[in-house]
Protein backbone atom coordinates (compact mmCIF):
# COMPACT_ATOMS: atom_id res chain seq x y z
CA UNK A 1 0.00 0.00 0.00
CA UNK A 2 3.13 3.07 1.21
CA UNK A 3 4.63 1.78 -2.15
CA UNK A 4 1.11 1.90 -4.23
CA UNK A 5 0.62 5.13 -2.36
CA UNK A 6 4.17 6.70 -3.33
CA UNK A 7 3.62 5.40 -6.88
CA UNK A 8 0.06 7.10 -7.37
CA UNK A 9 1.77 10.76 -5.90
CA UNK A 10 3.70 10.05 -8.59
CA UNK A 11 4.70 14.48 -10.22
CA UNK A 12 2.88 15.60 -7.41
CA UNK A 13 -0.25 15.02 -8.83
CA UNK A 14 -3.06 14.15 -6.49
CA UNK A 15 -5.12 11.06 -5.92
CA UNK A 16 -8.51 9.34 -4.93
CA UNK A 17 -9.21 6.72 -2.56
CA UNK A 18 -10.55 4.32 -5.70
CA UNK A 19 -7.95 4.32 -7.66
CA UNK A 20 -6.25 3.31 -5.00
CA UNK A 21 -8.75 0.59 -3.54
CA UNK A 22 -8.78 -0.28 -7.48
CA UNK A 23 -4.88 -0.86 -7.60
CA UNK A 24 -4.91 -2.90 -4.21
CA UNK A 25 -7.63 -4.92 -4.53
CA UNK A 26 -6.34 -5.49 -8.12
CA UNK A 27 -3.73 -7.33 -6.75
CA UNK A 28 -5.37 -8.98 -3.70
CA UNK A 29 -9.19 -8.79 -4.10
CA UNK A 30 -9.11 -10.22 0.00
CA UNK A 31 -7.22 -7.20 1.41
CA UNK A 32 -8.62 -5.00 3.66
CA UNK A 33 -8.51 -1.45 2.38
CA UNK A 34 -9.87 0.41 5.12
CA UNK A 35 -7.00 -1.27 7.85
CA UNK A 36 -4.47 -1.29 5.32
CA UNK A 37 -5.28 1.95 4.52
CA UNK A 38 -4.94 3.51 8.13
CA UNK A 39 -1.66 1.36 8.70
CA UNK A 40 0.07 2.62 5.41
CA UNK A 41 -0.79 6.16 6.90
CA UNK A 42 0.97 5.68 10.01
CA UNK A 43 4.03 4.09 8.41
CA UNK A 44 4.28 6.74 5.77
CA UNK A 45 4.32 9.47 8.91
CA UNK A 46 6.83 7.60 10.84
CA UNK A 47 8.77 6.51 8.27
CA UNK A 48 9.31 9.31 6.02
CA UNK A 49 7.31 11.96 7.70
CA UNK A 50 5.04 12.12 5.18
CA UNK A 51 1.10 12.67 5.88
CA UNK A 52 -1.57 11.61 4.00
CA UNK A 53 -4.23 14.88 3.47
CA UNK A 54 -7.49 15.09 2.02
CA UNK A 55 -8.16 17.86 -0.12
CA UNK A 56 -10.96 19.78 -1.94
CA UNK A 57 -9.86 20.13 -5.70
CA UNK A 58 -8.89 23.57 -6.64
CA UNK A 59 -10.11 24.72 -3.36
CA UNK A 60 -7.93 26.75 -1.13
CA UNK A 61 -7.89 25.46 2.15
CA UNK A 62 -7.85 28.95 3.42
CA UNK A 63 -9.56 31.88 1.96
CA UNK A 64 -8.12 34.71 0.82
CA UNK A 65 -8.03 37.09 3.14
CA UNK A 66 -6.44 34.14 5.43
CA UNK A 67 -8.12 32.60 8.26
CA UNK A 68 -7.28 35.82 11.05
CA UNK A 69 -11.41 36.86 10.27
CA UNK A 70 -12.79 33.02 10.78
CA UNK A 71 -13.44 31.77 13.91
CA UNK A 72 -13.33 28.50 15.26
CA UNK A 73 -12.03 25.52 13.33
CA UNK A 74 -12.48 25.01 9.09
CA UNK A 75 -16.00 25.05 8.72
CA UNK A 76 -15.12 21.88 6.49
CA UNK A 77 -12.29 19.97 8.30
CA UNK A 78 -11.00 17.05 6.98
CA UNK A 79 -12.04 13.87 8.96
CA UNK A 80 -9.18 13.33 11.78
CA UNK A 81 -8.98 9.72 11.28
CA UNK A 82 -10.09 9.42 8.09
CA UNK A 83 -9.39 5.35 6.29
CA UNK A 84 -10.05 6.52 2.95
CA UNK A 85 -13.35 4.65 2.45
CA UNK A 86 -15.90 6.25 4.75
CA UNK A 87 -19.51 5.76 3.66
CA UNK A 88 -22.52 8.16 2.80
CA UNK A 89 -25.99 6.88 3.55
CA UNK A 90 -28.98 6.76 1.65
CA UNK A 91 -27.02 6.39 -1.59
CA UNK A 92 -26.48 3.34 -3.63
CA UNK A 93 -23.66 2.43 -6.37
CA UNK A 94 -25.38 2.54 -10.10
CA UNK A 95 -24.34 -1.75 -9.96
CA UNK A 96 -26.32 -2.31 -7.02
CA UNK A 97 -29.26 -0.24 -7.96
CA UNK A 98 -29.34 -2.50 -11.07
CA UNK A 99 -28.98 -5.57 -9.39
CA UNK A 100 -31.36 -4.63 -6.57
CA UNK A 101 -28.75 -5.74 -3.95
CA UNK A 102 -26.84 -3.39 -1.41
CA UNK A 103 -26.69 -1.95 1.55
CA UNK A 104 -27.87 1.59 1.00
CA UNK A 105 -24.65 2.98 1.29
CA UNK A 106 -21.77 3.80 -0.99
CA UNK A 107 -17.75 4.63 -1.00
CA UNK A 108 -17.70 8.55 -1.13
CA UNK A 109 -14.35 9.77 -2.98
CA UNK A 110 -12.00 11.50 -1.55
CA UNK A 111 -8.60 13.48 -2.96
CA UNK A 112 -5.59 13.35 -1.23
CA UNK A 113 -2.37 14.58 -1.49
CA UNK A 114 1.31 13.95 -0.08
CA UNK A 115 2.53 16.39 2.39
CA UNK A 116 6.37 16.11 3.34
CA UNK A 117 6.66 17.32 7.04
CA UNK A 118 10.31 17.71 6.47
CA UNK A 119 9.99 20.59 4.77
CA UNK A 120 13.00 22.29 2.71
CA UNK A 121 13.00 26.24 3.39
CA UNK A 122 12.16 28.50 0.04
CA UNK A 123 14.92 29.52 -1.73
CA UNK A 124 15.54 31.03 -5.18
CA UNK A 125 18.05 30.47 -8.19
CA UNK A 126 20.12 33.15 -9.68
CA UNK A 127 18.07 34.65 -12.46
CA UNK A 128 17.29 37.82 -14.10
CA UNK A 129 19.25 40.78 -12.87
CA UNK A 130 18.68 39.71 -9.12
CA UNK A 131 20.63 37.06 -7.69
CA UNK A 132 19.47 34.59 -4.75
CA UNK A 133 21.25 31.91 -2.79
CA UNK A 134 20.13 28.66 -3.53
CA UNK A 135 21.74 24.76 -3.01
CA UNK A 136 24.14 24.66 -5.97
CA UNK A 137 24.47 20.65 -5.08
CA UNK A 138 21.08 20.65 -6.01
CA UNK A 139 18.94 19.88 -9.63
CA UNK A 140 19.00 22.96 -11.60
CA UNK A 141 15.96 22.51 -13.28
CA UNK A 142 13.96 21.35 -10.41
CA UNK A 143 15.14 24.91 -8.30
CA UNK A 144 14.25 26.92 -11.01
CA UNK A 145 11.02 25.77 -11.29
CA UNK A 146 10.81 25.95 -7.42
CA UNK A 147 11.87 29.53 -7.85
CA UNK A 148 8.59 30.10 -10.53
CA UNK A 149 6.78 28.74 -7.81
CA UNK A 150 8.32 30.64 -4.87
CA UNK A 151 7.94 34.00 -6.62
CA UNK A 152 4.36 32.93 -7.72
CA UNK A 153 3.23 32.40 -4.63
CA UNK A 154 4.96 35.28 -3.19
CA UNK A 155 3.59 37.85 -5.23
CA UNK A 156 -0.25 36.42 -4.76
CA UNK A 157 -0.21 36.61 -0.78
CA UNK A 158 1.94 40.27 -1.24
CA UNK A 159 -1.19 41.38 -3.50
CA UNK A 160 -3.82 40.04 -1.46
CA UNK A 161 -4.13 36.76 -2.11
CA UNK A 162 -5.45 36.85 -5.94
CA UNK A 163 -3.35 37.84 -9.25
CA UNK A 164 -4.52 38.23 -12.55
CA UNK A 165 -3.11 36.42 -15.14
CA UNK A 166 -1.17 39.02 -17.02
CA UNK A 167 -0.01 41.35 -13.80
CA UNK A 168 2.02 37.89 -12.46
CA UNK A 169 3.79 37.17 -16.44
CA UNK A 170 4.86 41.04 -16.36
CA UNK A 171 6.50 40.17 -12.42
CA UNK A 172 7.99 37.29 -13.40
CA UNK A 173 9.86 39.29 -16.20
CA UNK A 174 12.22 41.02 -14.68
CA UNK A 175 13.38 37.81 -12.68
CA UNK A 176 14.46 36.53 -16.19
CA UNK A 177 11.09 34.28 -16.75
CA UNK A 178 9.59 35.34 -19.79
CA UNK A 179 6.48 33.54 -20.71
CA UNK A 180 7.00 34.79 -24.38
CA UNK A 181 10.58 33.27 -24.64
CA UNK A 182 11.99 29.37 -23.67
CA UNK A 183 13.72 29.39 -20.38
CA UNK A 184 17.15 27.12 -20.46
CA UNK A 185 16.25 25.36 -17.27
CA UNK A 186 12.22 25.63 -17.82
CA UNK A 187 12.06 23.00 -20.69
CA UNK A 188 9.82 19.83 -19.38
CA UNK A 189 6.65 21.00 -19.03
CA UNK A 190 6.70 23.54 -22.14
CA UNK A 191 8.29 26.48 -20.64
CA UNK A 192 7.09 29.16 -18.23
CA UNK A 193 3.83 29.70 -18.99
CA UNK A 194 2.75 26.07 -19.10
CA UNK A 195 4.50 25.55 -15.73
CA UNK A 196 2.33 27.70 -13.96
CA UNK A 197 -0.88 27.71 -16.23
CA UNK A 198 -1.50 23.86 -16.22
CA UNK A 199 1.57 21.88 -13.99
CA UNK A 200 1.05 24.08 -10.75
CA UNK A 201 -2.52 23.87 -11.46
CA UNK A 202 -2.50 20.30 -11.75
CA UNK A 203 -0.55 19.75 -8.56
CA UNK A 204 -3.02 22.08 -6.49
CA UNK A 205 0.12 24.70 -5.93
CA UNK A 206 -2.55 27.03 -7.83
CA UNK A 207 -6.02 27.62 -7.93
CA UNK A 208 -6.55 29.44 -11.69
CA UNK A 209 -9.86 30.56 -12.23
CA UNK A 210 -11.33 32.77 -15.17
CA UNK A 211 -13.91 35.26 -15.71
CA UNK A 212 -15.49 37.01 -18.72
CA UNK A 213 -13.65 40.10 -20.05
CA UNK A 214 -15.59 43.34 -19.89
CA UNK A 215 -17.69 44.32 -23.12
CA UNK A 216 -17.64 40.23 -24.46
CA UNK A 217 -13.55 40.64 -24.26
CA UNK A 218 -11.22 37.72 -23.56
CA UNK A 219 -11.53 35.60 -20.36
CA UNK A 220 -9.31 37.01 -17.96
CA UNK A 221 -7.81 34.42 -15.76
CA UNK A 222 -6.37 35.15 -11.99
CA UNK A 223 -5.04 33.15 -9.35
CA UNK A 224 -4.73 32.25 -5.50
CA UNK A 225 -2.71 29.94 -3.58
CA UNK A 226 -4.09 26.03 -4.22
CA UNK A 227 -4.78 23.41 -1.52
CA UNK A 228 -1.23 21.73 -1.32
CA UNK A 229 0.44 25.03 -1.09
CA UNK A 230 -1.75 26.24 1.43
CA UNK A 231 -0.50 22.99 3.64
CA UNK A 232 3.14 22.42 2.51
CA UNK A 233 4.37 26.20 2.40
CA UNK A 234 4.66 28.63 5.00
CA UNK A 235 3.29 32.07 4.34
CA UNK A 236 5.47 33.04 7.69
CA UNK A 237 8.41 31.89 5.37
CA UNK A 238 7.38 33.96 2.37
CA UNK A 239 7.12 36.68 4.91
CA UNK A 240 10.68 36.55 5.92
CA UNK A 241 11.92 35.55 2.41
CA UNK A 242 10.15 38.85 1.62
CA UNK A 243 12.32 40.38 4.50
CA UNK A 244 15.55 39.54 2.90
CA UNK A 245 15.01 40.64 -0.24
CA UNK A 246 13.92 44.04 0.74
CA UNK A 247 16.65 44.00 3.68
CA UNK A 248 14.25 44.73 6.63
CA UNK A 249 12.99 42.69 9.77
CA UNK A 250 9.69 40.61 8.88
CA UNK A 251 8.26 42.39 11.24
CA UNK A 252 4.30 43.38 11.69
CA UNK A 253 5.83 47.27 11.35
CA UNK A 254 7.47 46.38 8.10
CA UNK A 255 4.66 44.19 6.66
CA UNK A 256 1.60 45.49 8.78
CA UNK A 257 -1.29 42.92 8.48
CA UNK A 258 0.26 40.23 6.22
CA UNK A 259 2.59 39.76 8.68
CA UNK A 260 -0.68 38.84 11.22
CA UNK A 261 -2.42 37.08 8.83
CA UNK A 262 1.03 35.13 8.14
CA UNK A 263 1.35 34.04 11.61
CA UNK A 264 -1.87 33.28 12.01
CA UNK A 265 -2.12 31.01 9.25
CA UNK A 266 1.09 29.17 9.99
CA UNK A 267 -0.68 28.14 13.79
CA UNK A 268 -3.95 27.19 11.70
CA UNK A 269 -1.93 25.70 8.89
CA UNK A 270 0.53 23.23 11.31
CA UNK A 271 -3.10 22.51 13.15
CA UNK A 272 -4.41 21.15 10.04
CA UNK A 273 -1.61 18.89 9.49
CA UNK A 274 -1.80 17.09 12.94
CA UNK A 275 -5.85 16.66 12.30
CA UNK A 276 -4.49 14.45 9.09
CA UNK A 277 -2.76 12.34 12.07
CA UNK A 278 -4.81 11.71 14.70
CA UNK A 279 -5.66 8.16 15.46
CA UNK A 280 -2.77 6.65 13.50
Amino acid sequence: MVVAIILQNHGKLPFTNNQLKNKIQAADVRCDFELTFKAARKLLLMDFGYVLAEIRPDHPVFPIGGPSDIEGDDAEEAPAEGSGEEEEEGTQTQATQKSGRGTGRATRKKTFIIVNTMKPELSFVNCGKREFAYQRDGDPKAAAQMTVLTLTLLYIFMEGGEVSEELLWLFLKPYGFNTETTHKLITDHGGVRSLVTSQFVKQQYLVRHTTQGRNDGPELAYYRWGPRADLELSRLAIVKLCGKVFGVEASMENFGERFNNAETTERRRLAKILSFTRNL
